[in-house]
Formats: structure tokens, C-alpha cells, sequence
């Protein structure tokens, strides 16, 4: 977006006054823009429309999550009123005014986090039960470790409680089938399931997966295929690619379990894996995630890297999360292996993908790079190379109003910076090549690029 941050803020001034107006297109067309403008929010943004997100703008649509993660100094003179008004939204039976609640407690915790209130948001998030997480439809549960909560609670514990617990949701009834966000339920198990797990560099307390629970998730899985497969005979409102989808998600949580047995040397229910295989394969939906992590207990990574690449290099988009999640798995077993060859020559390989999936790459290689075995100074050489080629090409396309090469600037230049911030954490340095990189990317000359060096 070519806009500065005086219109940016000017338009969000128009937007408050609309999100009271309670029409149903008015707020879908809301949720749209914000979808799209937030992109542009940095601190100074954040600075001026303090009032309007914290006071003014319609709880429903949670305007304060759109400014996680950016700092920005709290208005002394309003503070208190800020912390009262989260408090009291936070506390609300309505699940729309809680989460809005809860947004703003996040980041005015984040950015100003004031000793006095600190006994009044453990009281109102966690009330007096510390034996089970607090609810919200907004964020995974792992965000209750940002906030302050009683000293007992074993978030370690209660995730595992969580996982051992959480059903997907079904479509399928006993007289047809039913529009619900059963997709979105495998999807949050699986994004939970993975930021809990080793695997992720989310700084959170983590699940120790042992053979009761693995079990547990497979049975689950498997029985929720047999319940939920005859959706596959449905085409009239998308049930069919829906279900394959939610499918193809189902089987990265298995892969992730398969992981991280082969990884811990945990004696789980194998042939429950294999028949699970055997029902996604019957339904038509790919396993490909399940045949690289047998390549990887079989040592064979060559193969599991060719499968990956072909993957990639055929543009077959819908199996991209499947084969990222399986080759961060090699890396994630395997860490210590030397993989830099095969790694290096797809990195110079990105530069020649078209642009409408190699935006799409970007967004998939984000989480992988992160992984310590890519803060190596011969693997920062060629990941810095193969950014800056590509930031050479897109940004001169971008600059011609090319919309995907937009998407494939700010992919990239997001990946940047997600990898440099794993490097620091993992305590290494960067080489001289990666700051020019840097350099590079923090010079490009537009307001959605510059912002993500605000985060």
C-alpha cells in the first residue's frame, strides 16, 4: 500500500465510526480492510490511534490484535483508563468483547506493563481455576504465558491436557453433513500441536510427547478419516476440497507425531500410522509428508530431499505445507547431518520459480530457516545470495506495479528477517554477505516492506 501514515491514520479514524454501524456488509467489508491496511501499522501509527484502539473502535473486531507485536510508548496521561477499560472488556461473558479485551492487554502488557493491575488480570483471565487454560477464539492458548498468571500454573501440563483432550470437529451427521469450522479445528490443533512440540523455535513452554498421548492423537485421526470421509462424494458447496484439504492438514500431525517418535526413540503405535496412510491413500489424498519421514528413519535424505524438490519444482502449490513440514523435519532429526549441498543448490534455484508460487515459497520457508542448523556461516552465505538475487529481481517488477512481485518482496524480505532473528537467538554471528543483505532489504523504498523491520 503507497499510502503514508497520516492517511493511514485518518482512514482508521473513518473506519471506528463505521465499525458501530452494525450492517453486516459494512462489517465484512471492515474485517477486509483491516486484512489489508494492517500491514502498514508501526509504532507511529500505533502512537496516535491509541483512543481509537483501545477506547473507541467496535470490540468485535479486535483492532488491538492487528498491533501485536509493534512498540510503542502508552500515553502516561491514559494508561490507567487503557487498563480499566481492557479489564472490564476481558471480563465479559461475550466472547467478541473478551478477546478484544485480552488483545489490548497484550500489548499494553508488551509495551507498559504496570505492577498495580497485575493481581486484577490474573484474577479476571484465570479466576481462581489454575488447572485449565483460559478460553479464547482469537489465540492459541500459548499466549497466556505473556500475561501475567499465578505461579503454579504448569502451562507444560495443561498443554498436554489440552492436546490429550481437544476433539476436531465433524461435519458429517448422522443425516448428511453440516457447514462448520471443522477445517479451522484440525488446522488450530495442528498449529498448537506444532508450536508446542521441539520442532518449533516459539519461544513457549513445550509438550513432552510420550506414547499415551501419540497414541491418543493417532486413534483420534484415524477415526475422525473413517467419520469424516464420505464428505470426498460432495462437490455443490466445496465439501469435497474442503475435506481434502482438512485431510492433507490431518496428515502433517501425523507426520509431526512420526517426528518426533523418530527423534525420541518413542515405541508408538506404528501400524496405526500405516493404516492411516492406507485411508488417505484409498480417499485419493496424497501422503507424501508420511513417505519422507519413512525416508528419514530409513536415513535415506536424499531421496526425502528429491521428494521435496519435485514437489516444489512442479508447482504443485496444495502440497507445499505437506513437504515443508517434512523436509523441517529432516532437518529438525537429522540436524547434525551435512545437508548443505542439496539445500544450497535449492536456494539458488528460487530465483528461476514464477513468481506466483515462488511468493508462496517464501511464506513456507520463513518457519524451516529458522531451524539452527541453517545459522552455519557457509548456510548464511547462500541463503543471503539467494534473497538478495531475489530482491533484485522482484523489487525492480514491484516497482512497475507488479502485484505478485509485491507479495514476493514482502515474503522475502519477511523471511529475512525472521532469520535473522533465529541466528541471534541461537548465539551466533552474522557474516558480512547477511548484513548487506540486510542492509539491502531495509533500504527498499516502500511503507509495507519498511514496517517489518518495526516488528
Amino acid at each position: 500500500m503507497f499510502i503514508d501514515d497520516t492517511n493511514i491514520i485518518s482512514f482508521l479514524e473513518i473506519l471506528s465510526k463505521f465499525s458501530k454501524n452494525g450492517d453486516v456488509f459494512v462489517d465484512r467489508d471492515i474485517r477486509k480492510i483491516l486484512q489489508i491496511i494492517s500491514k502498514r501499522f508501526n509504532g507511529s501509527i500505533a502512537n496516535t490511534c491509541q483512543n481509537i484502539i483501545f477506547l473507541e473502535f467496535n470490540a468485535q473486531y479486535h483492532l488491538a490484535s492487528y498491533f501485536d507485536g509493534i512498540s510503542f510508548e502508552i500515553s502516561k496521561d491514559d494508561m490507567d483508563m487503557f487498563y480499566t477499560k481492557a479489564l472490564q472488556l476481558s471480563s465479559s461473558e461475550n466472547m467478541l468483547e473478551r478477546d478484544n479485551g485480552v488483545a489490548c492487554l497484550l500489548i499494553l502488557w508488551k509495551n507498559k506493563p504496570l505492577e498495580k493491575y497485575r493481581k486484577n488480570i490474573e484474577e479476571v483471565l484465570w479466576k481462581s481455576d489454575k488447572d485449565t487454560l483460559p478460553i479464547s477464539e482469537l489465540y492459541y492458548p500459548f499466549i497466556w504465558e505473556k500475561l501475567p498468571h499465578p505461579e503454579s500454573v504448569d502451562f507444560s501440563k495443561l498443554y498436554y491436557t489440552y492436546l490429550m483432550n481437544t476433539e476436531y470437529v465433524e461435519s458429517v451427521t448422522q443425516t448428511g453433513y453440516i457447514r462448520n469450522n471443522s477445517y479451522e479445528s484440525v488446522q488450530d490443533y495442528c498449529g498448537f500441536f506444532y508450536s508446542t512440540s521441539d520442532i518449533s523455535q516459539r519461544q513457549c513452554n513445550k509438550v513432552v510427547l510420550d506414547k499415551e498421548l501419540a497414541n491418543t492423537i493417532l486413534t483420534r485421526t484415524y477415526n475422525f478419516i473413517i467419520h469424516e470421509k464420505s464428505l470426498l462424494e460432495y462437490r455443490f458447496m466445496g465439501e469435497k476440497d474442503e475435506c481434502e484439504n482438512k485431510f492433507l492438514v490431518i496428515e502433517e500431525i501425523v507426520a509431526l507425531i512420526y517426528c518426533e517418535a523418530i527423534r525420541n526413540q518413542l515405541n508408538i503405535d506404528y501400524p496405526l500410522i500405516e493404516k492411516i496412510k492406507k485411508e488417505l491413500s484409498a480417499c485419493k489424498i496424497s501422503t507424501v509428508v508420511i513417505d519422507m519421514l519413512e525416508r528419514i528413519e530409513s536415513n535415506e535424505l536424499e531421496e526425502c530431499f528429491d521428494i521435496f524438490e519435485n514437489i516444489i519444482l512442479t508447482k504443485n502449490k496444495k502440497l507445499y505445507s505437506s513437504v515443508f513440514t517434512g523436509i523441517q523435519c529432516m532437518v529438525f532429526i537429522k540436524e547434525n547431518c551435512d545437508q548443505g549441498t542439496s539445500f544450497e543448490k535449492f536456494f539458488s534455484s528460487i530465483k528461476y520459480l514464477d513468481i506466483e508460487y515462488s511468493k508462496t515459497v517464501w511464506i513456507h520457508l520463513a518457519p524451516l530457516i529458522r531451524q539452527p542448523f541453517f545459522a552455519k556461516e557457509e548456510t548464511q552465505r547462500y541463503i543471503a545470495l539467494s534473497i538478495s538475487k531475489c530482491i533484485d529481481i522482484y523489487e525492480e517488477l514491484a516497482n512497475q506495479g507488479e502485484r505478485y512481485y509485491l507479495d514476493g518482496l514482502y515474503n522475502c524480505v519477511d523471511a529475512l528477517r525472521q532469520y535473522c532473528e533465529s541466528i541471534k537467538s541461537t548465539g551466533s554471528s552474522e557474516i558480512d554477505e547477511l548484513k548487506k543483505c540486510i542492509e539491502k532489504a531495509m533500504h527498499i523504498k516502500n511503507y509495507e516492506i519498511t514496517n517489518i523491520w518495526c516488528r
